[in-house]
């Protein structure tokens, strides 16, 4: 594209954008007064929602409205036929599953759906784009082109859900997810500009305008919330067109700069699904270990964490826009590797998945690499502080030991505090307890604290006949005592700090045996 017509887009996408914002504000007023009557509120629960009050939702649905309106004045005033217009960016596809996608946010935001509820209405949107044209089969990266063939449809599909999801996950403080947005959809908009595709520009311009408008009221203190309808809206248009704006040729993608875009969403979503994986919990559980709540948790100020992500967000966007205007792979690789780099070796994010990681993979490795000396032959345990300023490790080596002592022969030890940014996972040995079927038993219980599960402890070992019962029975008590000494071990630390409406360190918090109800006690969980 030449300068004169790139000034051109610019200018009028400068306009599209500024207007985009204006009606987004004005959406976003008045979603904040109706939201509350309509019940899409987000209410703090003291344990995973922290936000002292309730917080409309529905910044999503003006986001969505403004772009339409925005992308409605854009055809109106163009020379050329509108339709033409909307065939070249697939315009009624993607807004047909914008609308579909923000009606199934509404309800999740209002009424909650299922895990498996919600990615079923993602595929069937994904889907959708990918039957309209949004699809591509080659992958090309530093020079290399990668045919997929008969992988081109999971792959696509892939990456619509997993954008739609990485944003999803990201949206769990003030402005974060808003910011990240802008500065992908507006270095989009450069980046199509650059190659030549003038009105997937203005799309992204016009977008990031809709965006802009929003986070003047999402900036903390937050006076509404995107909700799940906004976040995934978010990703997906920037996944839709992010593959628009990066095509080579029909049906081929240049992956670099849109990877170096989304550095922050897939290494916050890849490492929760290591976090939970590797954990034992479900991919689908929520915590309070994603990237904005370690920042939050470092820097102790929400806009402080915005100013950071910004710079962050500003360091990949540069990457993105310096290989399309260069032609250089290496410029989006560099850029995104700096930003994981810093995260990880300045303890910020990752490094604890990322130890995980590693101990997974030498597990895997240890029936071809084991020797005499090797420490994780003889049973080496696994100790992880994902977060929080607890200590857990002294309380994991006493209960590690108690338990070898009691004849359990695996352990597994994980504390989750969300309301308090505590998190902790210990496992001994590596690898599962040797045996078959019934000559087997693994037992998990609850550790409790104020009626909230605040931790699980994981037994496994040998059925020994007659002695289970008194092994049951120790382990009950046990469990009060562990209880107890997390109490403790909170008290010294967290003392005046609220869990789920009790304070640290009130005398419900001391006592012991207050953990474990009857209903679910050891004897209906352990084997017979």
């Amino acid at each position: 594209m030449n300068r004169f017509r790139l000034l051109e887009v610019f200018q009028d996408s400068a306009w599209l954008f500024i207007f985009a914002a204006l009606v987004s504000a004005l959406a976003n007023l008045l979603a904040i007064k109706i939201a509350p009557r309509v019940g899409l509120l987000d209410r703090p629960d003291g344990h995973r929602k922290r936000h002292g009050r309730d917080v409309p939702l529905g910044g999503g649905v003006a986001v969505f409205l403004a772009t339409l309106v925005g992308i409605a004045l854009w055809l109106a005033a163009s020379e050329s036929s509108w339709i033409e217009l909307a065939k070249r960016v697939n315009l009624l596809p993607l807004l047909g599953v914008g609308a579909w996608i923000v009606a199934v946010g509404l309800v999740d935001d209002r009424k909650g759906l299922r895990g498996r509820q919600k990615l079923a209405a993602q595929i069937l949107g994904a889907a959708v784009l990918l039957g309209c044209g949004f699809y591509f089969d080659k992958i090309t990266v530093f020079g290399l082109t990668l045919d997929l063939g008969i992988l081109a449809v999971p792959v696509v599909l892939v990456w619509f859900v997993g954008a739609m999801n990485a944003v999803n996950l990201l949206d769990g403080a003030d402005g974060f997810a808003g910011t990240l947005g802008l500065l992908m959809a507006g270095s989009l908009g450069i980046m199509a500009a650059v190659v030549g595709r003038a009105e997937v520009a203005i799309v992204s311009f016009i977008f990031a305008g809709a965006i802009a408008g929003f986070l003047v009221f999402n900036f903390p203190p937050a006076k509404i919330f995107l909700g799940d309808a906004g976040s995934m809206l978010i990703g997906l248009m920037i996944g839709a067109l992010s593959v628009e704006a990066s095509l080579k040729s029909a049906g081929t993608l240049l992956l670099s700069a849109p990877l170096a875009l989304w550095t922050v969403p897939i290494f916050d979503s890849f490492a929760a699904v290591l976090r939970r994986k590797l954990t034992g919990k479900s991919i689908y559980c929520t915590d309070r270990g994603h990237i904005h709540h370690r920042l939050l948790e470092r820097l102790g100020s929400n806009r402080l964490l915005l100013a950071v992500i910004g710079g962050i967000g500003l360091v990949c966007s540069a990457g993105a826009i310096g290989t399309v205007i260069f032609q250089n792979d290496w410029i989006a690789f560099l850029a995104g590797l700096s930003v994981v780099a810093i995260l990880v070796v300045g303890d910020l994010f990752g490094r604890g998945e990322l130890y995980l990681l590693l101990r997974a993979v030498r597990r895997l490795a240890r029936p071809w690499v084991a020797s005499g000396t090797d420490p994780v032959a003889h049973g080496e345990d696994t100790a992880v502080h994902f977060q929080g300023v607890v200590d857990w490790e002294p309380l994991w080596d006493e209960i590690r030991q108690d338990l070898q002592r009691l004849g359990i022969e695996r352990v597994s030890f994980d504390i989750h505090i969300p309301a308090l940014g505590e998190s902790f996972h210990g496992r001994w040995p590596e690898w599962a307890v040797n045996g078959e079927g019934d000559s087997l038993f693994r037992v998990d219980l609850p550790l409790m604290l104020h009626g909230l599960q605040v931790g699980t402890l994981t037994c496994e070992g040998r059925r020994n006949g007659d002695q289970d019962g008194k092994l049951g029975s120790r382990l009950f008590e046990y469990v009060h005592d562990v209880e107890r000494r997390i109490a403790e071990s909170l008290v010294r630390v967290h003392e005046g700090r609220s869990i789920k409406g009790e304070r640290v360190g009130s005398p419900v918090a001391r006592a012991n045996g207050k953990g474990i109800s009857k209903s679910s006690s050891l004897a209906q969980k352990f084997p017979r």
